[in-house]
């Protein structure tokens, strides 16, 4: 009787802890240009586990990716969505609760630079930086300039 009460209360836990586990973020994104191709974009980030905020400029590239269609089937039924792809370029600010913060500059996806700031507006290094904060999966990687894939 205790061992299945045990064995009740931890697959409670494991399930809690997967829905915990859950990564949401807000997006509100603003038009600042429309291009033939592509548009100009101002894209505001909230994570909701409050970790990093960001502001930041981009391209948005329509184009079609190829995606499963079925959860449980994920190679053999896949669709073609449209979406749009991003290309980082002008300016990306991200802050973090500590009050630290990063400033990038882009041209067309290229990182031209990134400066790292502490609370009090001081330079620091990007290891300060990211000092105790070792697990951050964001949908853009600013550090190395790469997209992402955004549904339409």
């Amino acid at each position: 009787m205790i061992k299945q009460i045990s064995i009740s209360v931890l697959f409670c836990f494991f399930v809690v802890s997967l829905f915990s586990q859950d990564y949401e973020y807000k997006t509100e994104i603003d038009t600042l240009k429309v291009y033939s191709k592509k548009t100009y974009v101002n894209l505001k980030t909230t994570y909701n586990d409050s970790i990093l905020i960001s502001d930041k400029e981009a391209f948005l590239y329509p184009t079609l990716c190829e995606v499963p269609k079925y959860r449980f089937f994920p190679y053999f039924f896949k669709e073609k969505v449209e979406v749009d792809s991003m290309v980082l370029h002008g300016t990306t600010k991200n802050w973090k609760l500590d009050g630290k913060y990063r400033i990038g500059k882009y041209d067309n996806g290229k990182k031209l630079s990134m400066k790292y700031f502490d609370s009090n507006g001081e330079e620091i290094s990007k290891d300060e930086f990211y000092e105790h904060l070792r697990n951050i999966r964001g949908r853009v990687d600013e550090e190395k300039g790469t997209g992402t894939f955004l549904t339409k």
